[in-house]
């Protein structure tokens, strides 16, 4: 478990809350591994309507279906799901990360799921930030990172490209894929601190 004081600058709003509050401290958050205990939640996020809509699959998941993909990204090796949690509430999960590896252990993709309840305290850039700092602090041979985001989800576009992430280019039409070149490291990239 790794402890991130978070930056002040909080990056852009997330998608649906109020308003910008770029400038104000945000709070310290930590990174965990999922466990079995966290496969329910993660599962009704998968499939609230708001995360849906700005999720890169079509179709909500079948409780069986999740329940296979689960374990199997716990109990494979290339596979991992993080989760960032309030530090002064450890309850409050606010979001998680699904990293695959690529064979040779170089790159990974990223995909994020914001909480869709969590509240502006806790902004999505000093959230990314805890998961991708964490990551590649357990990972130092990781090369280079990958994202794709939908087209149409301006923030998610934005709060990657203030991590540190740049656009390759669209995927399709549907989907934009970014990525975080190889020498970029934690305390450099992005404005991480």
């Amino acid at each position: 478990m790794m402890m991130i004081a978070t930056p002040g600058r909080s990056g852009p709003p997330a998608a649906g809350t109020a308003g910008d509050k770029r400038g104000t401290h945000a709070p310290a958050v930590f990174v965990r591994p999922a466990g079995p205990a966290d496969k329910r939640t993660l599962f009704h996020w998968r499939n609230d309507e708001a995360t849906h809509a700005m999720s890169c699959h079509a179709d909500p998941a079948a409780w069986a279906d999740y329940q296979r993909w689960f374990l199997d990204c716990l109990n494979n090796g290339q596979r991992e799901l993080s989760l960032c949690v309030a530090a002064a509430r450890p309850a409050l999960t606010l979001a998680l990360a699904r990293f695959a590896m690529s064979a040779d252990g170089r790159r990974a993709e990223i995909a994020l799921e914001m909480q869709p309840a969590r509240t502006e305290r806790y902004p999505g850039l000093a959230t990314l930030q805890a998961l991708l700092v964490d990551f590649r602090r357990r990972h130092p041979r990781l090369g280079g990172m990958d994202v794709r985001v939908p087209a149409g989800d301006a923030a998610a576009l934005t709060l990657f490209e203030l991590a540190g992430f740049i656009t390759k280019g669209a995927t399709g039409g549907a989907l934009v894929h970014l990525v975080m070149p190889a020498q970029v490291r934690p305390g450099g990239f992005g404005r991480l601190a």
